[in-house]
């Protein structure tokens, strides 16, 4: 959906996202919208990027972590 939104690769993509791209913004609002079964344009996202900041759960942040530490620890690969 993605690369059909954006022409970006998935890579390119969260690269983009990291960044703060408005593309790649417009296009996760886009997917969240449609996961969540309501379906909007690109060109119909209308967000000030500018103000727009997004910041993990402290969920996410445990899950990082431990995930980092199993990587430090040599008991697990990272994904290229």
């Amino acid at each position: 959906m993605i690369k059909a939104l954006t022409g970006m690769s998935a890579a390119e993509f969260a690269e983009a996202g990291d960044t703060g791209d408005p593309d790649a913004l417009a296009a996760l609002v886009c997917v969240l919208h449609k996961r969540d079964g309501i379906t909007i344009a690109l060109d119909d996202v209308d967000v000030d990027f500018s103000d727009f900041d997004m910041e993990p759960t402290p969920e996410e942040k445990a899950a990082d972590k431990a995930a980092r530490r199993k990587i430090d620890l040599g008991e697990a690969d990272p994904k290229p």
